[in-house]
Parts: C-alpha cells; structure tokens; sequence
C-alpha cells in the first residue's frame, strides 16, 4: 500500500511545484510506473 502514499506525494510536490512541471511529471510518470509493478508483484 505503500506505493499509494508516494503516488500522493507526487501529486503534491506537482501541484505546488508548476514551474518545474516537466520534471515532476517525468518523476510522477516513474513513481506510477513503479506502482503498477509493485502491483503485478504483490
């Protein structure tokens, strides 16, 4: 469940961060990626 906590994170640190936008979406991109194999393991 933990990989939910950091999906959130990265929402936050994106809305409050605009500016740097392409690189939070890059790193959100990779957290959600992390997630969904996270997932198919457990």
């Amino acid at each position: 469940m933990q990989h939910i906590n950091l999906i959130s994170v990265a929402d936050t640190v994106y809305m409050k961060h605009e500016c740097n936008s392409v690189i939070f979406t890059k790193m959100k991109q990779t957290v959600n990626n992390t997630a969904i194999l996270l997932n198919h393991l457990l």
